[in-house]
C-alpha cells in the first residue's frame, strides 16, 4: 500500500435530543410556542412560517450569544432570543447536536468549514479521504438510484 493512509469510518449514532441539547445548551424548549426556538440561527417562527420551508435565519454567533445574554443579565426577561442562560463555557458555536428544525447539511457543512479555516484538516485533504471511503449498498451513487 506504500506511503497512502487509509481512513474508515461509520457513524455509529448520535446522543441526545433535540428537547435535551436544549436543555444543556442554555435555549429555551418551549418549541410550539417561542418565537425563537432554533439554537443554529435567529430564525423566528413567524419568518418560519412564510413560504420557503427551508429558510435559515442568520447565524448565532459568539457576539449574538454574547449581546443576548447581556441583555439577560440587564432586563428582567425569562429568555432574549431563544436563550434562557449564559454558559460558562460557551459562545454558541456550533458544537451541539444538529436541531431538528435546521437542515443536517446545513449544520455539517458549517462545521467542516470551521475544521478547514481552523486548519484541522485541508480541503484537499478531506476530498482525498472521502474518495477513498469504501462505500457500500446504498452508499454509492449508482446503487442509490
Amino acid at each position: 500500500m506504500g506511503d497512502e493512509l487509509v481512513v474508515k469510518g461509520a457513524l455509529y449514532c448520535i446522543a441526545g435530543d433535540n428537547l435535551g441539547s436544549h436543555a444543556i445548551g442554555g435555549f429555551t424548549e418551549n418549541f410550539s410556542s417561542s418565537e425563537y426556538f432554533c439554537r443554529y440561527c435567529l430564525i423566528s417562527r413567524t419568518e418560519l412560517q412564510g413560504a420557503d420551508p427551508n429558510i435559515c435565519g442568520l447565524e448565532r454567533t459568539p457576539e449574538t450569544y454574547s449581546s443576548a445574554t447581556e441583555q439577560l443579565e440587564t432586563e428582567d426577561s425569562p429568555q432574549v432570543q431563544g436563550i434562557k442562560f449564559r454558559l460558562i463555557h460557551s459562545n454558541s458555536s456550533p458544537g451541539m447536536f444538529p436541531s431538528s428544525v435546521s437542515p443536517f447539511l446545513s449544520v455539517l457543512s458549517h462545521s467542516l468549514t470551521s475544521i478547514i479555516h481552523s486548519y484541522i484538516i485541508t480541503l484537499r485533504k478531506l476530498l482525498s479521504t472521502c474518495a477513498k471511503l469504501d462505500r457500500q449498498f446504498s452508499d454509492t451513487m449508482a446503487e442509490a438510484l
